[in-house]
């Protein structure tokens, strides 16, 4: 997703996963193929969620190893209206990291820009309850974007990246040091104000384990050249 809560639902977008898997077997031959995970992702009630994963469950029976899917559980949209992201509720994530904990698809968790300690702890501590639902935490999520609240749109700009490291370092500071260590192996994916080689390494510094490069680069505001 690009622009907040997608206007289709997830059975359009599986429908071009097999085009897409057509397209990729013309351009590479078969033992060339990039192994290239295609993210999903779901949001709604946990019910809405696990109706998700079963669609998705069966679609991927069929599709081809180097092209994997995982499943993003977005609890993290804010550009719902009267609906504010129910990932800044403790317990409302531990439900949802509960419902999911069974499935088997690699699986993350899209979590809004944290401001305070005690936020990243509840995330923690529901992680740390179902060790094995989740593989990797994408870091983080925008305030908004909404042209009627420029000041949010601000947010989203290189200028305050910082925020943004800070998630990802608390994130994995916390993660490494939870108890028995059950969580040292949650990856972090680093996403948002990545535009140059210097914000790229300080995301990498921070603890990331993959960075996430995309709006930046594609209104043309830089270049991960340099740096």
């Amino acid at each position: 997703h690009t622009v907040g809560a997608e206007p289709f639902c997830s059975p359009i977008y599986l429908d071009l996963l097999f085009p897409l898997h057509s397209l990729i077997d013309s351009l590479f031959p078969a033992r060339d193929a990039p192994i290239k995970p295609v993210i999903i992702s779901i949001t709604g009630s946990p019910e809405d969620i696990i109706s998700g994963l079963e669609r998705i469950s069966n679609v991927a029976e069929g599709v081809p190893s180097h092209m994997p899917l995982w499943v993003e559980i977005y609890l993290s949209c804010p550009n719902i209206p009267d609906k504010p992201p129910l990932a800044y509720g403790g317990i409302e994530v531990t439900t949802y990291i509960h419902a999911v904990a069974s499935w088997k698809q690699k699986m993350d968790y899209l979590h809004p820009p944290y401001t305070y300690l005690g936020q990243f702890q509840a995330v923690v501590g529901a992680l740390a309850a179902a060790s094995d639902a989740v593989d990797f935490i994408i870091a983080c999520n925008s305030l908004g974007t909404s042209q009627e609240r420029p000041f949010l749109v601000a947010l989203v700009c290189p200028r305050c990246t910082r925020l943004r490291w800070e998630n990802v370092c608390t994130l994995r500071k916390l993660l490494g040091e939870y108890e028995s260590g059950e969580l040292r192996d949650v990856g972090i994916i680093g996403v948002g104000g990545v535009c140059d080689g210097k914000t790229l390494g300080a995301m990498q510094r921070a603890g990331a384990d993959v960075v996430g490069v995309g709006v930046e680069v594609g209104v043309g505001w830089c270049r991960l050249s340099g740096g």
